[in-house]
């Protein structure tokens, strides 16, 4: 059932972002990075957002949302510097990268942005609202990342 909720969720992603971002999922990094697999990757002109589906039922309380993310922040933060190192490869060191934790089926909080230390704890609605603000990256510099990033974070198989 998980899988289905994260594929969904990419799903939804791309359909919100189209023509505004690239969405990159299910990538795991090269031998040279040091991170867990990612569920969802963005490039969106507002950045790079590294995004983790959190398969919840029931309801979301800033408590749980919080347990959620300290319970993840090591994995989340190790993810953010890997993007960072394939961003500084390609001259793009100045760009922010976002750590981003979406609850796919939970009630509560999760309904609108919520910011525990360094992470965006969103639903998908309020999360692509997030990632399509307008930013410094032009189209092309959004082509040119996330090339890179779906090069040093290949699709699994």
């Amino acid at each position: 059932m998980w899988p289905i909720r994260e594929r969904r969720l990419g799903q939804r992603l791309e359909r919100e972002l189209a023509g505004w971002a690239v969405t990159l999922h299910s990538r795991f990094p090269d031998a040279d990075l040091e991170c867990r697999p990612i569920d969802h990757l963005v490039v969106s002109p507002a950045g790079v957002w590294v995004i983790f589906a959190d398969h919840r039922i029931g309801r979301l309380t800033h408590a749980t949302a919080a347990a959620s993310v300290a319970a993840r922040h090591r994995d989340l933060t190790q993810c953010a510097a890997a993007c960072r190192a394939v961003l500084s490869s390609i001259g793009f060191d100045w760009l922010d990268v976002q750590l981003a934790s979406c609850p796919t089926n939970a009630r509560g909080v999760g309904r609108r942005l919520l910011r525990i230390d360094d992470v965006w704890v969103a639903q998908p609605g309020a999360l692509t609202s997030l990632v399509a603000q307008p930013g410094p990256l032009f189209p092309l510099d959004v082509a040119t990342v996330a090339a890179e990033l779906s090069r040093r974070f290949p699709a699994a198989h």
